[in-house]
């Protein structure tokens, strides 16, 4: 044995020692570091229990509620609370707390770690203790509810489970009901814009009339008939051509009587001649006799009343005057003789006086005597010579002033004529100055008509491209037919023919007023020339033709040959010289003669005067009628006035808020709707249609986020429906008897500080809850105006009638402003109809989304004001028959036992849609037909075969507006209707129609109640008889359809809702269609399926549904702020509940999140033994301890 060991010397001892050696140190670090894995684990489960702990404490009244999870406890409370719960864990003996399920489990799991197992005491092999102060526990502000994001999240987990049973079937076919409400505005737009443009035309139209008739002026047809008439122009010129060429004789002759004949009219100037016998001297006159005689003759002539006879004088006054200036020396000889006379006489007689004056009377008595006879012979000698002289002198006088006599009545008749001639010229100018203008104007307006046209034409065609962009369907089909009802125009071939005959006329006035003011006699113009005789006798002195009576002097008395200046001055070559006298002709040179003045020659004109004259142009005669006051009859014109104006005043209702006074005030200070245009009565159809498209255009931008809702947008969805059924609404009261909220608590004013309004503080976040709830009324209001303008201006046969009749009441039936005042007849029924609505829905009723005639209420029996406010009236007091309302409601609440009663419901939608189907099919066929039939009546010249043309035309293009592809009874019904119409009452309207035209052509003419009457009459028992014909078919096609929703409905209980859906679906788009477009995407529901849109045209809404609605659409665009306002008045309820108060609770303290962080030290084994080492003495590897962190983050 010593030899076999003797060779080991303990090398494998020592080996196997270091071996042991190095396992043991492993040994024990991996023991220790197991328990620090273990330790990490289970600190890492200590949180994470504690953290689950901590979520447990979460706001109560919160969770009840409003089914929504958050911490609003201090951070201090919950940390106290959770330390105890991981002090527990780790194994520590701390005090008893309140052990509730999940202290339970803590304690379970530490007993299994480190307590008695199998009742065998086993040794703590995680010594674990949490350091002191370590833990740190944090509500995360991020998670806090008042953080839009975490509420919308906490809201929509609430909803995931509630949403799809609170929004139950047919809430997107509500919804689908609004996605093509946009475009259909639009269409009415395009519609107003286009009647606006077409309405102009009629003022246009009538702006014609009155421009070729001005009021209190002559027209101008009358031009043509009376002054301007070809054969009146004719003889008025005649006439003014006799006065020129009088005038032109007058002035040769006047020319005459100017020159200078050496004429000195003071022949009392003395000579040197010294003789003073007079008689000698009178003697010596011999030419004085004949030369009175000359002059009696002169003067005679001269106060003549014609041109010839003054021309006589005239030319014998200048033969005086030469015999004047003959014997002018011998009449100075006379005047100094009997100046030397009268001096030799007074001299003789101062010396007999004289020498009377010496002599006495006795003494010279004999003297006296003598002298005295001598005084008294030389006395009656003069008188006798100054007799003698004063009758030769007066002679003479005579003769010097006969020439200037003779000047001035010649200047005068010359003038005269030349006055009578501008003065009918003057007539005649004016006339043609009228005409002129007239025709000027009125192409002017015709201008404007054709520019108009232009835009009408533009206008129209983009209403239409409008149209044909709508989906398929009822409403498709009936705007189109309304647009070929009112798609007429003028005929412009037409119009240009009556301009061109203003063309001709205006022509033939400037041809007037050319000549008219061209007319001269010898180069003096006769309509604007003044002082005429002194002119002409001017122009002709210093013409060729002065030469005819520059000689005149120069042949003197002795020579002069009256009879040749008479002649000359009679016949003058100036009245024939064309360079100097321009008679008044139709053009220079032209003209014919009558006898021997010149004449017009208007016999072309006459041959084109049908051209000229309008009175039997067809335009003409169209507008003439338009403008007849016969075409209105002022009392029924006032009614309809009346009627009309009661209609925009029952839509002129104030609804109001009542009874709400609570406040709640908001960061973001609130918004406002866009206000509604009010349209009183009195106002311009303009500013109606105006009103009417502002508002309408701001409820469809209302409406914008339809579109998002219906593809894709269900957490929207889930939003609003969460607001409507976890707070109050202004209608709650009515809608809803006991409403409770989704976790059925009660909705009271001492729970909801804004009861009653606080859907509508979402809605808008005003503070006060009055102002939003005003505001959603005026929002509610102009939706509803919108749908029920639609639905006035596409379905309601009964609307069209009446607002037609009251239209051509108002307008006359003549023209083209029949349309805009219809359509502003038509925006009053649709806002009376609106009003009404208003006081169902703010009563918690409900209302349908689109009308039919079964639920359009106003519908007055005529078109009288009494008959309108009585319709109006009897609307106010009508209670909603919410059995034709209810199918999907009571789709809702199918069950085996409500089956027969669903049946029922199914029953009164089939015979409702009996009688809207029957009723839109001939409302499309009869309503163009009806306009058309106004516009035919009215036409520019009755036409039977335009009239069959033009009916033929309308209903083609009826027949192409009809929806034929569609598999569905209103498609086949409207077909059959057409058919049925083309067939069997075209050619009675035809027929009707050209009666008609013959009536308002003829003398007595058609009144408008006349036309009224015919109309409504006509289209009154036609409807009665195209319905009575259709309706026996489309009621046979819909009681299969019910007999097939019956049949699945028996077929068992199995997912009886769904069965009864899938039919209903198919029955509806069967009937019409459906109201939606089928696409896909806008129909899927919140449960993953398809929504059901077709045949929705008996769903309704009340005031909840649109506010649901609002907040919907609202929360597309403005989320946050409708998050945001939610949890304000769940803030606000909170703190203020009566029933389950929580006074402190505040959104930014109520965190969903904890962030929970501490520290254990774990006890070591084998870290802390000390290792020997070479060379003596030992070395600790590690500590006793070894310290652990935790860090983790929960929430809900």
């Amino acid at each position: 044995m010593k030899k076999f060991t003797k060779g080991v010397k303990g090398s494998i001892s020592l080996f196997l020692s270091m071996i042991i050696l190095l396992l043991v140190i492993l040994e024990g670090f991996l023991i220790d570091g197991s328990k620090v894995l273990a330790g990490k684990m289970k600190l890492a489960n200590a949180g994470d229990l504690a953290l689950n702990a901590g979520l447990t404490y979460y706001d109560e009244a919160l969770r009840d509620i409003y089914g929504l999870f958050a911490i609003s406890e201090s951070e201090d409370e919950l940390k106290a609370n959770l330390e105890v719960h991981i002090r527990r864990t780790l194994g520590e003996n701390v005090g008893a707390v309140d052990e509730g399920y999940v202290d339970s489990m803590l304690n379970f799991v530490d007993e299994a770690i480190q307590g008695e197992f199998s009742g065998i005491p086993q040794g703590n092999l995680l010594d674990m203790t949490m350091e002191e102060g370590s833990l740190d526990l944090l509500k995360l502000d991020a998670s806090t509810l008042s953080h839009e994001y975490v509420l919308k999240q906490q809201i929509l987990e609430y909803m995931k489970y509630r949403g799809p049973a609170t929004l139950g079937y047919g809430i997107l076919e509500k919804l689908n009901m609004f996605k093509d409400v946009g475009a259909q505005q639009d269409v009415m737009e395009k519609k107003l814009d286009y009647e606006e443009k077409l309405s102009e035309i009629d003022e246009l139209c009538k702006a014609i009339y009155n421009a070729l008739n001005p009021q209190g002026e002559t027209g101008y047809n009358d031009l043509l008939d009376n002054s301007l008439k070809p054969e009146n122009v004719e003889a008025g010129s005649l006439t003014v051509n006799q006065h020129i060429h009088r005038a032109i004789q007058g002035a040769w002759c006047y020319s005459l009587l100017k020159r200078d004949y050496g004429l000195n009219p003071n022949w009392q100037s003395r000579t040197d001649y010294s003789g003073t016998d007079v008689q000698e001297c009178i003697d010596a006159c011999t030419e004085l006799g004949d030369l009175t005689v000359i002059d009696e003759s002169a003067r005679a002539n001269l106060a003549g009343s014609n041109m010839e006879i003054q021309i006589r004088g005239g030319v014998t006054a200048v033969e005086a005057a030469l015999g004047y200036v003959t014997e002018f020396e011998k009449y100075c000889t006379l005047y100094t003789a009997m100046e030397n006379y009268e001096e030799e006489y007074e001299r003789k007689c101062d010396e007999i006086e004289a020498r009377l004056e010496q002599l006495d009377e006795e003494e010279d008595a004999d003297e006296i005597d003598a002298l005295s006879e001598e005084l008294m012979e030389l006395q009656e000698e003069y008188v006798a010579t100054y007799a003698a002289y004063s009758e030769a002198a007066s002679l003479i006088d005579s003769l010097a002033r006969v020439l200037d006599v003779a000047r001035n009545t010649m200047e005068n008749a010359v003038n005269l004529e030349i006055s009578a001639a501008k003065a009918t010229m003057t007539i005649y100018k004016s006339a043609a100055e009228s005409l002129q203008k007239r025709a000027q104007d009125g192409k002017a307006r015709i201008q404007d008509l054709k520019n108009k046209l232009v835009e009408v034409k533009a206008a129209g065609d983009a209403w239409n491209t409008k149209i044909d962009g709508l989906s398929d369907g009822d409403v498709k089909t009936s705007m189109k037919a309304d647009y070929i009802s009112e798609s007429k125009t003028i005929d412009e071939e037409k119009i240009d023919r009556l301009r061109e005959r203003l063309e001709k006329g205006e022509q033939y006035a400037a041809q007037l007023l050319d000549s008219i003011n061209n007319t001269k006699a010898i180069n003096f113009l006769v309509i604007s020339g003044s002082d005429a005789a002194e002119s002409m006798r001017s122009n002709f002195d210093s013409s060729s033709h002065g030469s005819e009576t520059s000689g005149a002097g120069g042949s003197g008395y002795y020579n002069f040959d009256r009879e040749l200046y008479i002649e000359g001055a009679l016949n003058t070559t100036a009245l024939s010289d064309g360079s100097i006298t321009v008679y008044w002709v139709e053009t220079p040179g032209g003209g014919k003669m009558s006898g021997d003045y010149h004449q017009m020659d208007l016999s072309a004109i006459k041959a084109d005067m049908d051209n000229i004259s309008a009175k039997n142009d067809e335009f003409y005669k169209y507008i003439e009628r338009m403008c007849d006051e016969k075409n209105t009859d002022e009392g029924l014109q006032s009614d309809a006035e009346g009627a009309k104006d009661s209609l925009l005043n029952a839509g002129n209702t104030e609804f109001k808020a009542e009874g709400i006074d609570v406040r709640l005030d908001g960061e973001d200070g609130g918004e406002k709707p866009d206000d509604f245009a009010d349209t009183g009565s009195g106002a311009e159809d303009d500013a109606v249609v105006d009103n009417a498209t502002s508002n309408t255009n701001s409820s469809v931008s209302f409406l914008d986020g339809i579109e998002a809702l219906l593809t894709g947008s269900r957490n929207k969805l889930y939003l609003s429906q969460y607001a409507m059924e976890m707070f109050s609404y202004y209608t709650i009261e009515d809608t809803e008897e006991g409403a409770c909220t989704l976790s059925n608590y009660p909705f009271s004013a001492a729970n909801n500080v804004m009861y009653r309004a606080e859907g509508e503080y979402i809605l808008w976040g005003n503070p006060e809850g009055q102002t939003n709830v005003n505001y959603t009324i005026m929002s509610i209001f102009g939706v509803r105006f919108l749908l029920n303008t639609l639905y006035a201006f596409t379905g309601d046969p009964e609307i069209r009638h009446v607002s037609l009749a009251m239209a051509t009441a108002i307008a006359g039936w003549t023209g083209f402003g029949i349309p805009i005042v219809q359509s502003v007849i038509i925006i009053g029924f649709a806002l009376a109809e609106t009003a009404n609505d208003m006081r169902l829905l703010l009563k918690g009723e409900s209302v349908a989304i689109y009308k039919s005639t079964d639920t359009w209420v106003i519908k007055p029996s005529g078109v009288t004001k009494e008959a309108v406010d009585s319709a109006i009236n009897t609307a106010a007091t009508t209670v909603v028959n919410e059995g034709k309302n209810l199918l999907f409601n009571k789709l809702n609440e199918l069950t085996e036992a409500t089956k027969d009663d669903f049946k029922k419901t199914v029953s009164n939608y089939a015979n409702d849609a009996v009688d809207t189907i029957v009723d839109t099919a001939v409302s499309n066929v009869l309503n163009p037909m009806e306009e058309a039939m106004v516009s035919l009546v009215n036409a520019v010249t009755p036409d039977r075969t335009e009239i069959e043309n033009k009916i033929s035309e309308t209903l083609s293009a009826v027949q192409s507006s009809l929806v034929t592809s569609e598999d569905t009874i209103a498609a086949e019904i409207t077909s059959l209707a057409f058919e049925t119409f083309s067939n069997s009452y075209k050619s009675q309207l035809v027929d009707k129609i050209y009666s008609l035209q013959q009536r308002a052509e003829s003398e007595s003419g058609i009144t408008a109640s006349d036309l009224q009457n015919e109309i409504h009459t006509y289209f009154t028992s036609t409807q009665a008889a195209l319905e009575n014909s259709l309706r026996a078919t489309a009621q046979s096609e819909v009681n299969k359809l019910t007999e097939t929703v019956n049949e699945k409905l028996d077929d068992g209980n199995e997912k009886l809702q769904e069965k009864a859906s899938d039919a209903i679906d198919e029955m509806m788009a069967k009937i019409n269609g459906g109201q939606s477009d089928h696409n896909e995407a806008s129909q899927i529901m919140p449960d993953g399926s398809k929504g059901k849109t077709s045949g929705a045209g008996l769903l309704t809404l009340n005031y909840k549904e649109y506010l649901t609605i609002f907040i919907a659409i609202e929360s597309v665009f403005n989320e946050e702020k409708i998050i945001k306002r939610m949890g304000r008045l769940i803030e606000a309820n909170l703190a203020s509940s009566e029933t389950k108060p929580s006074p402190d609770f505040k959104l930014s303290e109520a965190a969903t999140m904890l962030e929970l962080s501490a520290s254990a030290e774990i006890k070591t084994t084998f870290f802390a033994m000390p290792v020997p080492m070479s060379g003596g003495g030992s070395k600790v590897l590690g500590q006793d301890s070894y310290s652990l962190s935790y860090k983790g983050v929960l929430g809900y």
